[in-house]
């Protein structure tokens, strides 16, 4: 599995470098899939789907040259890539609210323009918490697979190998398996039985089930200051940090 992945990856990248228009039509799927995962969390409309593929694809041409320059081959170029269209989704997003806002008051109807204003700031809050997880570098696929276990939001298979890049594919459809939410929750203690042993083989660890639901709540409290920290003063609880999460997660590949 490993070596077919890389040895896609490793024409992918040719691609990139000799044949960028060519990557970009391979890639067509990937942004299609993006595009309608921001409208399932409704930050565009279902009406919008072609004109925001054509967005996302001119943004793209534009700014292949920087791509090819800055992609260095520790990340897979595909996910590499659904990171440049998430961006991209996030920036048209921003473009067209701000565009709907231009139109006056008396034009718009309250309701509507409360919701605007509601988009704008989910957008702006995904877009702070994106760069907060890229901050904590190694660490950002353990922090992401851990949360989404402690609030029960589905998970998938970038989020398991982000957290274990070497994990086999036995242990992925273990773990895909057990934590579907959407089709049942578990209790706290379930998630952490199930999860310590994978967590312990493939980090060469002894945690115990109470050490990783204490780390992750650490790691929470971490996500919630700096959410709620100046200049933007938000007021994040652990509640609200599961809906925001939910909706990050809706727009990742």
């Amino acid at each position: 599995m490993k070596e077919i992945l890389q040895s896609e990856n490793e024409a992918d990248e040719r691609l990139l470098k000799e044949q960028p228009d060519k990557l970009i039509i391979k890639y067509q799927g990937i942004i299609r899939i993006i595009v309608k995962k921001f409208i399932a969390s409704q930050m565009f409309r279902p009406d919008d789907f072609d004109d925001v593929v054509q967005a996302v694809n001119e943004d793209i041409l534009k700014k292949i040259g920087i791509i090819q320059k800055q992609y260095n081959g520790l990340a897979l170029l595909k996910t590499y890539f659904s990171t440049i269209v998430r961006n991209s989704c996030l920036k048209i997003h921003e473009k067209m609210r701000k565009e709907m806002r231009t139109i006056s008051l008396e034009e718009a109807h309250p309701v509507e323009e409360e919701k605007v204003t509601n988009d704008l700031e989910i957008a702006h809050d995904i877009k702070r918490l994106d760069r907060i997880l890229q901050y904590s570098h190694k660490k950002r696929g353990r922090i992401l697979l851990c949360c989404k276990l402690y609030f029960q939001i589905p998970i998938d298979r970038e989020d398991i190998f982000g957290c274990f890049a070497n994990c086999k594919e036995n242990d992925v459809v273990f773990l895909l398996d057990r934590f579907e939410f959407n089709i049942k929750k578990k209790s706290s203690n379930e998630v952490y039985q199930i999860f310590t042993p994978i967590l312990n083989k493939y980090e060469n660890k002894n945690n115990t089930e109470d050490a990783m639901r204490r780390w992750t709540e650490i790691r929470i409290f971490e996500l919630l200051k700096v959410l709620n920290a100046s200049p933007n003063r938000s007021n994040y609880t652990k509640e609200s940090l599961k809906i925001l999460m939910e909706k990050y997660s809706s727009i990742q590949l």
